[in-house]
């Protein structure tokens, strides 16, 4: 009797550790300030209608570099960039991208009147 007793228990507590969920909720992200957020590297859209995507990373250090064609190449790949607070935009070399909105793995720019979605890698 206490065999079958221990083996119900025991089965019972299997079930109950196997029902649970085996991926943990993930940690809601809040975003930091543009310039913490913005630092990584990110997917963009290309401006090159025979390419499908391109790619931009911002260093902590206020350098960066892009691929070909993606929305952040104007002629260099690689380049120095600054946060400007007073007009919320992100200076890359001369070039002024304006920051509509931003979340931890998407950012929102607008450049020369056309929005600029990029999606964190």
């Amino acid at each position: 009797m206490k065999i079958l007793n221990l083996s119900v228990l025991f089965f019972g507590l299997f079930l109950l550790a196997s029902c649970g969920s085996d991926d943990p909720d993930p940690e809601p992200c809040t975003p930091g300030t543009i310039e913490e957020t913005v630092v990584g590297s990110w997917d963009t859209p290309s401006l090159n209608a025979t390419v499908v995507e391109g790619t931009v990373t911002f260093n902590a250090d206020g350098t960066g570099s892009t691929t070909e064609s993606s929305a952040f190449d104007r002629g260099n790949l690689e380049f120095d960039w600054s946060y400007d607070a007073t007009e919320n935009r992100i200076l890359v070399g001369p070039y002024i991208y304006e920051v509509i909105s931003f979340e931890c793995d998407k950012i929102t720019f607008e450049s020369v009147g056309a929005e600029i979605v990029v999606t964190r890698q």
